[in-house]
This record gives C-alpha cells, sequence and structure tokens, in this order.
C-alpha cells in the first residue's frame, strides 16, 4: 500500500487545479472564510430556480414552499444521435426530442445548491499516524432538502475495498425529494437515522490525517458535502479526462466499461455509494499497473484492482 501510496503522489491535485475545479478552501485574506471559484451567495435566498424543469419558484422565511406545483422534467440528458443522414437530439431518459412532453414528475420543485459556505472543517490540524500514509476512496449520495443538496450516505473503502464507513445521514433540513433514481437512498434508509453532518465531521477527524490521500469522482462535490477542506486529493475524473477537456468529463460509469469491462449503476435503484468508492480505488490501481507495464518494469508488483477483504468488518462509532 505504500508504494502505491507514493505512485499516487503525482497525482494529487496542486493549489491551482483545486481551484480551478472548484474544490473548497479557505480564503487567502480572511482564514475564517471558506470560498469555491463561481460560487455566488443567492441575491434572494427565497426565489429560487428549479434544476429540473427551469421554473422559478418561492419560498417563504421559514423555508416552507410558497409555490405548491408539481415539477414536470426529464431526469435524463439531451443527447445527439445519428437518423438516417441526419443528427437529432433526444432525451436520455426518454428518447424523446427536445420538443417531448416532460416524461417525469415531481409533487414540488427543487435547487440543487449545496448549501452556504458555512460549517467547515479542515482537515490540517488532523493527526493520525495509522492512516496518514494510506489511501481511501469515498462516494457521497444526496437528497433535495429546503434548503438544496444534503448529505444522506456517505462511504468510505481502503486499499483493499473494505467498507471502512458506511453510513446514512440525517440532513439538517426537511426533505423535499429522496432522489432515490439517482441516490439509491430511500424514505426507509433514513428512518430513526441519528447520525447529523457534524457527527460525519468527527467521524472523518478522528479517522484520517492531513496527509491521508483521498480519492473521488469528481471528488468536489463530495467535500462540499461533506463541509470538508483537504488538500491530498485524487479525482478520477480528472486523471482520466474527456476527450474534449474540462468541463466534460467522463462518467464513471464510462469508464468502468472502456477500462476494466464491469458495469456499475446498472441496477433500477439508484448508485450504490460502495460501488462507486471502489471503481474509484479500482481505477487508480489499473492505472499503477498500466504505467508499471509501460515503463517495462517487468519485476513490479501487480495490484490487484478487484481484490478485498470481504469478511472485514465495518469500523464501529
Amino acid at each position: 500500500e505504500e508504494t502505491f501510496y507514493d505512485y499516487l503522489e503525482k497525482f494529487l491535485l496542486n493549489d491551482g487545479q483545486l481551484w480551478e475545479n472548484k474544490y473548497p478552501r479557505w480564503n487567502f485574506q480572511d482564514s475564517s472564510m471558506v470560498e469555491v471559484k463561481d460560487f455566488l451567495p443567492a441575491i434572494n435566498p427565497l426565489r429560487r430556480t428549479c434544476c429540473r424543469c427551469g421554473k422559478e419558484y418561492f419560498m417563504n422565511k421559514k423555508r416552507k414552499y410558497i409555490t405548491r406545483e408539481e415539477c414536470k422534467y426529464h431526469w435524463g440528458k439531451l443527447r445527439k444521435k445519428r437518423e438516417a443522414i441526419t443528427w437529432i437530439s433526444c432525451y436520455s431518459c426518454c428518447q424523446g426530442d427536445d420538443s417531448a412532453d416532460p416524461c417525469s414528475f415531481s409533487r414540488l420543485h427543487v435547487c440543487n445548491r449545496v448549501g452556504e459556505l458555512t460549517d467547515y472543517v479542515s482537515t490540517e490540524s488532523w493527526k493520525n499516524e495509522e492512516t496518514k500514509r494510506k489511501v481511501f476512496a469515498i462516494d457521497c449520495e444526496m437528497c433535495y432538502t429546503t434548503q438544496g443538496l444534503e448529505l444522506t450516505r456517505v462511504t468510505v473503502v481502503d486499499f483493499y475495498l473494505v467498507q471502512i464507513i458506511d453510513l446514512f445521514v440525517k440532513p439538517d433540513n426537511p426533505i423535499v425529494d429522496y432522489n432515490t433514481k439517482f441516490s439509491g437512498v430511500t424514505k426507509e434508509n433514513l428512518k430513526n437515522v441519528d447520525y447529523s453532518l457534524k457527527d460525519i465531521q468527527e467521524i472523518f477527524m478522528n479517522l484520517f490525517d492531513k496527509d491521508t490521500i483521498l480519492m473521488g469522482h469528481s471528488l468536489e462535490s463530495d467535500l462540499k458535502a461533506l463541509k470538508i477542506i483537504h488538500r491530498r486529493v485524487i479525482d478520477t475524473a480528472l486523471v482520466f479526462p474527456h476527450r474534449l477537456g474540462l468541463p466534460f468529463k467522463r462518467a464513471l460509469k464510462t469508464l468502468m466499461a472502456e477500462l476494466l469491462q464491469k458495469i456499475i449503476q446498472d441496477g433500477e435503484g439508484g448508485h450504490d455509494s460502495c460501488e462507486d468508492a471502489r471503481s474509484c480505488m479500482e481505477l487508480m490501481k489499473y492505472k499503477f499497473n498500466e504505467d508499471a507495464k509501460a515503463a517495462n518494469r517487468g519485476s513490479h508488483k501487480h495490484i490487484s484492482s478487484s481484490s478485498f477483504y470481504t469478511k472485514a468488518p465495518l469500523m464501529k462509532f
């Protein structure tokens, strides 16, 4: 694992890359303030735009809905596809063209802001000799609340793909939509859940060191959901870039299919944060082995991308 840790050093994002890819950081002028590139505080937090259908809707000061109407939308993206001798745009969800009626419905509008830049914690003072030179992969799932997007599940796997953490989290604000199609989290999952975001931050503080390497796919979203500032990160969306460059990114599902011939995110129950976290670790092990082959180091130690200890227990908190 230490060999792998040393190898990963060259993929760590520098300060400029962290900023350009919208990772949270402390403000250089005021170390008590957090900043994220292109983040603008809402001019009127009671006036919002639905991230699904694009309609404007309103909340009152108690964060109760004033606009109470059904949201009609397409959950898929517009994709170009060839038809006869021309190209047409169609939605990936229903295959309808760009003028097709919405195929999905929700009882209320939602927004995808990941909260205000408050209540963040930094790993700079974290110390743990056991995990100082270790690598972990993280994936988070979120739901829509009256505030925006909030954390509902967090999974951490280690070098051996063992689940170290797999916890459901109770959002601070009332849930509007569990986002189950993508998060895999249901109302039943969150029944009797007591863990808060602050609890998760404390667990991370006790588990990790400031030098621990954390990896994920578009990890900036996970760190913003966790409200954690960490500098030693690897982003598989950047290690395996899209051929068109940023802002385009290859999906984790695509990378796993193309590079490791594995199908993930294939169920109807939404994403599995454990599967996604393991996939990130497997991709970086694949990268390690491919680079070693290219360097003609026939004697290098091959790292299995898929081995893990199935009987290892989760850590107790």
